[in-house]
This record gives C-alpha cells, sequence and structure tokens, in this order.
C-alpha cells in the first residue's frame, strides 16, 4: 500500500487475535439470529415445513443488523482518528512527512473502517445459507454489501471531519451519533408530516395526493435507511417501511431508485467532506 497510515493500521491490527475474535464472535452471532428465525418459522407452520419465501425476511432482518452494526461502530471506529492524534501530540510531526493533508485523513478512513469491512465480508457465507433456499440472488448479496460499505463511509468521512475539528474524541463521536440520529429519525419524521398533510388536504379536495420529488429527495436523499430500505424492498419485492406507514402514495415518481440517489449523494458528499477535513487540519489553510 502507498499509504503508509493504512498499512500501518492494517499490519498493527492483523499481528493481534483481538480482531480474529471480533470477527468470530460477529459471526456467530449472526449464525445464531438465522437459526432462531428458521427454529421460530419452522415451529410456527402447520405441518413443520420452511417455506422459502421466509427466507427473504430472513435476508432482510440480517441486512438491517449489518446496517445497525454499521451506524453504532464506524463513529467509535473513526472519530478518535484526528483527536487521538492531537491527544498524544504526534498529529504537527504527521503533517510535517511528506503525505498530503488529504491523503492522511483518506488513510485514518479506510484505517478506521478497515475492520469494519473485513467484518461485513466475513458475513458472506453465513448469506450463502440464504442462496441455497433460494430467492435471493449472487447480485443482491454482493450489492447489499457494497452499499454497507458505502454508507460506512459516508459515516466515516464525517466522524474524521469532527475528529478534525474537536480536540476531544468523545465530543466528536458524540456528535456523529446525534447528527446521523437527526439524519435517519428526523428526516422520515418530516417526511411522514409533510405526507399526513398533503394526504388530507387531496382528501378535502377529494383528489390523488401527489408527493414533491423535491421535498423526497431533500429528506431521504442523504438518509441511509431510506437507501437501505429502497434496496431491500426492490430485492424481497416489498418495501416495509412504505408498508408500515399505511399511505396511499408514499413516494412520487422517480427517474431512478432511492438507493441509486442515496449512493450518489453519499459518495459526493463524502469526497467533499473529507476535503474540508484535509483542510481543517492543513497548517497552511487553517484558520
Amino acid at each position: 500500500m502507498r499509504n503508509p497510515i493504512i498499512k500501518r493500521e492494517m499490519q498493527t491490527s492483523l499481528r493481534s487475535w483481538k480482531l480474529f475474535y471480533v470477527v468470530c464472535a460477529y459471526v456467530a452471532f449472526l449464525l445464531l439470529v438465522a437459526y432462531l428465525f428458521l427454529e421460530t418459522v419452522i415451529a410456527q407452520s402447520i405441518y413443520g415445513g420452511f417455506n422459502p419465501e421466509d427466507a427473504m425476511y430472513l435476508y432482510a432482518l440480517l441486512s438491517g443488523i449489518q446496517l445497525a452494526f454499521v451506524l453504532l461502530a464506524v463513529p467509535s471506529l473513526t472519530a478518535g482518528s484526528i483527536s487521538g492524534e492531537r491527544e498524544r501530540q504526534t498529529l504537527d510531526i504527521l503533517l510535517t512527512t511528506k503525505m498530503t493533508p488529504f491523503s492522511i485523513v483518506f488513510g485514518k478512513l479506510v484505517a478506521g473502517i478497515g475492520q469494519l469491512l473485513m467484518m461485513i465480508v466475513a458475513t458472506l457465507p453465513v448469506y450463502a445459507l440464504l442462496y441455497y433456499f433460494g430467492g435471493i440472488g449472487l447480485w443482491n448479496i454482493i450489492s447489499i454489501t457494497l452499499y454497507l460499505m458505502v454508507t460506512a463511509v459516508f459515516i466515516g468521512s464525517f466522524s474524521i471531519l469532527f475528529s478534525c475539528i474537536y480536540k476531544r474524541t468523545m465530543i466528536s463521536m458524540l456528535v456523529v451519533y446525534v447528527l446521523f440520529g437527526l439524519l435517519i429519525f428526523a428526516t422520515a419524521g418530516g417526511y411522514l408530516i409533510y405526507l399526513a398533510y398533503i394526504n388530507s388536504e387531496a382528501a378535502m379536495q377529494n383528489i390523488m395526493a401527489e408527493p414533491s420529488v423535491l421535498v423526497y429527495c431533500g429528506c431521504f436523499a442523504f438518509n441511509p435507511g431510506a437507501g437501505f430500505f429502497s434496496l431491500i424492498g426492490e430485492q424481497i419485492g416489498t418495501n416495509p417501511i412504505l408498508s408500515w406507514m399505511g399511505f396511499s402514495k408514499a413516494m412520487p415518481m422517480l427517474p431512478v431508485p432511492t438507493w441509486v440517489i442515496n449512493v450518489a449523494a453519499e459518495l459526493l458528499l463524502s469526497f467533499g467532506i473529507l476535503a474540508l477535513a484535509a483542510r481543517k487540519i492543513n497548517p497552511l489553510k487553517r484558520k
């Protein structure tokens, strides 16, 4: 690897048995969830059998657990990347090397989420159980894995930025959790209020409500949960969130699926956030 930070962090983590134990524990947890799900479905079946269609719901459950794990683990792995160097008083030494500020923040991002991505890839054999039952293709498994990686990069870029802004790791980690809590739940709640309003107005006029594309994209373009459920809904044939909301028409007509918009927006913003983080630690451009 040309980036010394990535090379050093990967060598340090792979030389320890800690990563091996963590990966094994995480894979064992997902296997336990899959086993309990299958046992519950079989026990509730009249004939004591297993309906292969239930494998799609198990796929959605396991993927949801993976998304929750990414949302919780990435800030703890990356929020102390720069602030930790500052606390150890090694940031100035790192800035005197031949590495550019962008290479430093990019290396910290890859090193921080590298272990997480390794854990996500290690769970692919668990998904192989679902591939055996049918209904879930190989591309479905690859696409949800890639989406989780994009989400990890998106969250990690914000964690790196706040690690550059705040001197204490705990503060930057807390800010990231609060930010993404609002990004996921506040935007979804705001859109639900908007849907309730336009549906009530449409009911008074006896017409069909037409949600605004701008409002929808403004709420969900950067919402990892919205992109996740859009991708899962496309793969299993039903979106559980839209079904739960109970609105007759919750989404406007979009030229591409929500998850495509989400991935493009997250990647573009991630690059901009990393560039801003690099500017923050650049001694020649800091204010």
